[in-house]
């Protein structure tokens, strides 16, 4: 599933259709959960020092939710979509070489 090779992009869902239920939502876990980490890694990279300290203070808030995280970054980084889709799938590629081993 890299961007390099869009013909692989059902190399994922190939692998999962044979699975248990239960392995199938552990492994959707997973690659949200790691494209959430490469996307928040990926926008600390691009934000100014500025927008890192606003999004520190944001983040501290006691009311602070996904949602709000998620506006900043669509707020400061134009690309953030394509990002959330590089990531996304750049994650579901790697998982998908490591069930193929």
């Amino acid at each position: 599933m890299s961007l390099q090779n869009p013909e692989n992009d059902n190399q994922l869902e190939e692998i999962l259709t044979d699975l248990p239920e239960e392995e199938k939502i552990e492994i959707v876990k997973k690659i949200g959960s790691l494209s959430y980490q490469k996307i928040l890694l990926r926008a600390l990279d691009i934000l100014s020092d500025d927008k890192k300290t606003e999004l520190e203070n944001l983040m501290g808030q006691e009311s602070f939710t996904q949602e709000n995280l998620l506006d900043f970054l669509q707020k400061e980084i134009p690309d953030l979509p394509k990002i959330i889709d590089e990531e996304t799938r750049n994650t579901a590629a790697d998982l998908a070489s490591l069930l193929k081993k």
